[in-house]
């Protein structure tokens, strides 16, 4: 009872006081054994890894016959492996177990164990002989991932790249109707994204679609596919992949996901209705979805674009009160601050961004203190938006946008109240560290400004 509760200090003293009761019965042998087995359980526990390791042998030395005996050497393994650091004595116990109980249960943990083992001692040929015993001999075990995943690893090693590639693809032609099928072409084609090789992935995802469209992964397949289009610039592509998660698998957890996904993209091409129409879809049918609140911020832009502006300051608000803790929330604050400003009500537009500044620390809150400058800025009080944009650079020095937009601003602002050597310095700070960009042209036209 105590070891179930992991209560292991009262566990072993237990244990311990069973063990002694039990010696005095020297026919009970299997209760020994199995007292045993459990004080070197709750000794591994408390982390007293050379104590648990005795009281194991002590099963497998003098009872090899037990039915706890591959599971004592199995534990003295694992112990060496992870825990003692000893990659050549878990070699040789992994070696004993598979020599002596073949029909142990931990053979495929064995196997997993041992390739670990040997890639440890950057044995990577003997590491790859025993992953590819795992996936040729144990197809379902729940260790396949990892077997694939040291075998490739051991083959990128050695610089034997297309055998990596492979190792995926065929082991699903080996066991087309294996659960891990799936999961494993999806891991694979992840892992080439990452690289940035989407026309791999799409091969991947593919394999997927084509051959597994009623598993219930199959719609991260159309996600990731589209992501691979998206990475190629081929946006179409990726739209047609994306559409078809909500319409083909609408119970999806990524069905939401998806919509708002293509929300994002329909913004980016200016196409603001569509946009607000599926942002919509997303909210109408998953109102539960973590992507919610993220559609309504979505919402918000779009009918900005669309000069909508009081159904965006309500859709910012309707964030701000039924979403408050939420990084969609700080960002509506900051929109429908900026639009407050623009419309001339700068006190209620600072307390919105001051709101975002005693929540966080990051980029959002550099927009925020930047937004209270600029808001001050757009009544032509120049001193206090001077005051306000200036401590951009001090608080927030990592988000260099930031930082530059407040920066050529206060340029601005010592241009308006005559201080002309101040605005030089402040634009020359801005064109040290840009070139090429907006920053760097909206400051070298401040300087001519200021030579004319």
């Amino acid at each position: 009872c105590y070891f179930i509760i992991k209560d292991f200090k009262n566990a072993l003293s237990s244990y311990k006081s069973a063990q002694q009761i039990i010696k005095r019965d020297k026919s009970n042998d299997a209760l020994k054994i199995r007292t045993s087995y459990q004080i070197a359980r709750t000794l591994s526990n408390l982390a007293r890894h050379n104590n648990a390791i005795k009281e194991f042998e002590s099963i497998y030395e003098n009872y090899p016959l037990s039915e706890f005996a591959d599971d004592a050497i199995f534990e003295v393994a694992s112990l060496n492996l992870r825990q003692l650091n000893k990659p050549e004595n878990s070699i040789t116990l992994y070696q004993n177990l598979i020599n002596n109980y073949p029909n142990s249960n931990h053979l495929d943990n064995t196997y997993i164990d041992l390739g670990n083992a040997y890639y440890n001692l950057q044995n990577y040929e003997s590491a790859i002989k025993n992953y590819n015993y795992i996936i040729s001999y144990f197809p379902n075990s729940p260790v396949i991932g990892d077997a694939v995943t040291g075998a490739q690893d051991s083959y990128l090693i050695l610089g034997r790249t297309d055998e990596a590639n492979s190792v995926v693809e065929n082991y699903v032609n080996q066991n087309p109707e294996s659960n891990f099928s799936v999961e494993l072409l999806l891991k694979n084609a992840d892992s080439y994204l990452v690289k940035e090789q989407p026309d791999k992935a799409i091969n991947q995802f593919k394999i997927v679609i084509d051959k597994y469209p009623n598993d219930p992964l199959a719609a991260n397949a159309y996600l990731g596919t589209g992501d691979a289009f998206l990475m190629k610039g081929n946006t179409n592509s990726a739209i047609s992949y994306y559409e078809r998660i909500a319409t083909n698998y609408p119970n999806s957890n990524i069905a939401s996901f998806s919509l708002v996904k293509l929300g994002e993209i329909y913004s980016s091409q200016n196409e603001y209705s569509k946009a607000e129409v599926t942002y919509r879809k997303a909210i109408r049918n998953y109102p539960e979805s973590q992507e919610t609140t993220t559609a309504y911020l979505g919402i918000g832009k779009t009918q900005e674009n669309l000069d909508k502006i009081d159904s965006a300051k309500s859709n910012y608000q309707y964030i701000i009160n039924n979403f408050p803790e939420t990084a969609e929330s700080d960002e509506a604050h900051n929109k429908l601050g900026r639009i407050v400003a623009a419309e001339g009500d700068v006190p209620s537009a600072i307390t919105h961004f001051k709101s975002v500044i005693a929540r966080r620390t990051d980029v959002v809150a550099a927009e925020a203190q930047y937004l209270i400058g600029w808001s001050h800025l757009s009544q032509d009080n120049y001193s206090m938006a001077l005051e306000e944009l200036l401590k951009v650079r001090y608080l927030y020095p990592r988000h260099e946008y930031w930082v530059y937009s407040s920066t050529l601003d206060a340029a601005i602002c010592q241009e308006k109240l005559n201080n002309k050597d101040e605005a030089i310095k402040l634009y020359n700070i801005v064109l040290e560290n840009n070139s090429g960009n907006q920053f760097s042209i909206e400051a070298t036209a401040g300087l001519d400004r200021l030579r004319n």
